[in-house]
C-alpha cells in the first residue's frame, strides 16, 4: 500500500538517523585508524565501534528489506551491510588498526550531509534547530579529523605520551582553524607546512559558514519580534506623515505593545486561514470549546454543530476604554470573553456586572433583531471572540433538529427585570444580555 507523504518523511527520517549515527561513529573511528593515534590500537575501543556499527546497519538493512522493493532495495542493502560488518573484529586477528578494513566503511561518511535533512523530515524537531544541531556535529569532526591528520604527517613527534600528543593535536587543530595558531605548535617540515596552510583555510571557509548560518538561525528563531519591529516602523512612519497627535499616537503603540507581550505579535486570524478547514475546525474545537458549552443555547448541540460554528468565531482585540456595544444600538453579534475584564453599563453610568475570561454577552443578537439593552466597555485590554448572525443562521441551516431546538428553548426563555438575561454560569450571577 502506498504511503502518504507524511509516513512515507518519517519512515526516511528515520532512516536518515541511522545512517547520520553510523557516519558520525566512522567519522570519529577511521581518522584515528588512517592517523595512527594511540586509541586506534585500544582493542575494547575498536570491538566497541565494531559492535555499534553492527547494530545500526542492521536495524537500517531490516527497515529497508521490510519497505523497498526492486533494484534500489539492493543497492541500500550492500551498503548497509558493507557498514554493518565487523569486519575488524572478524578478519583482524592480530588486534592491530588495519586501515583496508575500515576504508570499506568509507561509505558511511556520506551519511553526514543528511544530518542536514533531519529538521525537514521531522515534525517534532524546529527546523532552525535541526540545522543548527547539524552544525554542531559537523564542525568537531572536522577538527577531529584536522588533528589525526597533523599526527600522520608526524606533527608534535617530540611528544612522547600518545594520549597527551592526540590532545595536543586537538588543540592545535582548533586553534589553527580558529586563526593562525598560537605558535606553541608548530609545523616543521614541508608537508606540515602545506597541511596547516590547508587548515587555516578550511577555518577560515568554515567557521565563516557556519557563523553565517548561526546569525541566520537568530533571525528566524526571533522571526517573530523582527516581523513586529517592521509593523511598528511603518506604523509610526504613517503617524508621523499624518501628524496624528500624541495621545492617540500613544494608544496605537499600546495595542501593539499588547499584541506582544499576549500574542508574540502573531494574528490567530492569519494561522488559522492557512490551514485546511478539517484542520481548521480540530484546532478551533481544542481551543474554544469551553466557550461555546457554557452557552444555555448552545447545550446539548451535537458535534458537527459545533465544530461547525467554532470555525466561524472571529478574534478582536478592544483597547482599555472602547465601547464594544452601546445600548439601543442594533446588534447582529455575540461576544466570548478569551481575557481582560469589561463592564456592562446601564444609563447613566451604573455598572450592572463584570465580564472576565470565559464570559460572554450578547447571545439574543443572533436570534432577535432588538436592540441591544446595556452597554459592554472594555476596562482593559481585552481579546474577544465574536459569532455574527450571519454565520450562525447559516450553520442553523444546515442543521434543521438544532435549529428546532434552539427555537423551543427561546421560546422557553424569560428576561430579568430591567433587560438582564441568563448568560453565564450561575456561580458569577447573571449576564446582561447587551
Amino acid at each position: 500500500m502506498r504511503r502518504s507523504p507524511v509516513e512515507e518523511a518519517r519512515r526516511q527520517f528515520r532512516q536518515d538517523l541511522l545512517h547520520s549515527a553510523a557516519g558520525v561513529i566512522v567519522g570519529v573511528w577511521l581518522p584515528l585508524v588512517i592517523g595512527g593515534a594511540a586509541l586506534a590500537h585500544h582493542r575494547w575501543l575498536a570491538l566497541g565501534a565494531d559492535l555499534v556499527l553492527f547494530c545500526l546497519g542492521s536495524a537500517s538493512v531490516m527497515m529497508v528489506w521490510n519497505e523497498r522493493r526492486g533494484w534500489r532495495r539492493w543497492q541500500q542493502v550492500i551498503r548497509d551491510v558493507a557498514i554493518a560488518l565487523p569486519l575488524w573484529s572478524l578478519l583482524n586477528t592480530n588486534h592491530e588498526p588495519n586501515m583496508w578494513l575500515w576504508a570499506l566503511k568509507l561509505p558511511a561518511l556520506l551519511h553526514l550531509v543528511k544530518l542536514s535533512m533531519l529538521s525537514t523530515r521531522s515534525d517534532a524537531l524546529p527546523p532552525a534547530a535541526g540545522r543548527l544541531l547539524a552544525l554542531i556535529i559537523i564542525l568537531p569532526l572536522i577538527a577531529w579529523w584536522a588533528a589525526t591528520g597533523w599526527i600522520a604527517l608526524g606533527g608534535d613527534a617530540e611528544t612522547t605520551d600518545a594520549e597527551l600528543r592526540l590532545v595536543r593535536a586537538v588543540y592545535w587543530a582548533i586553534t589553527t582553524m580558529a586563526s593562525v595558531g598560537y605558535g606553541d605548535i608548530v609545523p616543521k617540515t614541508i608537508p606540515q607546512m602545506y597541511y596547516a596552510c590547508a587548515i587555516m583555510v578550511t577555518g577560515v571557509a568554515t567557521f565563516g559558514y557556519i557563523l553565517s548560518n548561526i546569525a541566520t538561525l537568530m533571525l528566524r528563531i526571533d522571526a517573530a519580534r523582527q516581523h513586529q519591529e517592521e509593523v511598528r516602523d511603518r506604523v509610526e512612519f504613517f503617524m508621523q506623515y499624518h501628524e496624528v497627535p500624541a495621545e492617540l499616537r500613544q494608544r496605537v503603540r499600546g495595542y501593539f505593545q499588547y499584541l506582544w507581550a499576549s500574542k508574540r505579535g502573531y494574528n490567530d486570524a492569519e494561522v488559522f486561514q492557512s490551514l485546511p478547514r478539517p484542520l481548521r475546525a480540530d484546532l478551533s474545537m481544542y481551543l474554544h470549546r469551553d466557550l461555546l458549552s457554557k452557552v444555555p443555547l448552545l447545550a446539548g448541540a451535537s458535534q458537527d454543530v459545533l465544530r461547525d460554528l467554532v470555525v466561524t468565531l472571529r478574534p478582536v482585540v478592544y483597547l482599555p476604554g472602547n465601547i464594544i456595544c452601546r445600548k439601543g444600538a442594533p446588534g447582529d453579534e455575540m461576544y466570548f470573553v478569551v481575557s481582560g475584564e469589561i463592564e456592562v453599563l446601564d444609563e447613566p453610568e451604573h455598572v450592572l456586572a463584570r465580564l472576565h475570561a470565559g464570559d460572554f454577552f450578547g447571545e439574543l443578537a443572533l436570534l432577535t433583531n432588538q436592540g441591544r439593552t446595556a452597554t459592554a466597555r472594555a476596562v482593559s485590554f481585552c481579546d474577544l471572540y465574536v459569532l455574527d448572525r450571519e454565520s450562525f443562521a447559516r450553520v442553523t441551516s444546515s442543521h434543521p433538529e438544532f435549529r428546532d431546538s434552539l427555537h423551543q428553548k427561546v421560546r422557553s426563555r424569560h428576561p430579568f427585570p430591567g433587560g438582564v438575561l441568563e448568560g453565564r454560569p450561575p456561580a458569577t450571577g447573571p449576564t446582561p444580555e447587551t
